[in-house]
Formats: C-alpha cells, structure tokens, sequence
C-alpha cells in the first residue's frame, strides 16, 4: 500500500529522471532490508535508534545513488 502513495508524485518528475529514480529505490530499499536484518540479528530487535540510523543511511544512499546515476547519463 505505501509503494502505491509515491506514484501520484511521479506524474511531476521529468521522464529522464525516471531510471535514476528507480535505481535509487532499489538502492534504498536494499540497503534498508540489509540493514534491518543485521539489526534483528544483533541485537534481536529494532529501537529508535535504530529507526533514526536507519532513516540517515537510506537517505545518504538515496541522495547518492541518484547523483551518480545523473552524472553518468
């Protein structure tokens, strides 16, 4: 349900900024699935320190994944 609340933002972004777009969710949400795993591993749970953590990384690497693929196109 919450992949479907981004779609009516999509109808504003140019075409040619799809594909980086696209890279950097998958990018996103692998890291987040990386990370949210490690975390229920070690310390078998998931506090609000972990969210906040969480939270900065997938953006950093949002952030970056979509300037790298811009420069490059």
């Amino acid at each position: 349900i919450s992949f479907l609340l981004i779609l009516p933002p999509l109808f504003f972004v140019p075409s040619s900024l799809y594909l980086p777009l696209l890279f950097g969710v998958i990018a996103a949400s692998l890291t987040a699935a990386f990370l949210f795993r490690m975390m229920h591993n070690r310390i078998n749970g998931y506090t609000g320190d972990c969210c906040g953590a969480l939270f900065l990384i997938i953006e950093v690497g949002l952030l970056m994944t979509f300037l790298a693929i811009s420069y490059v196109s």
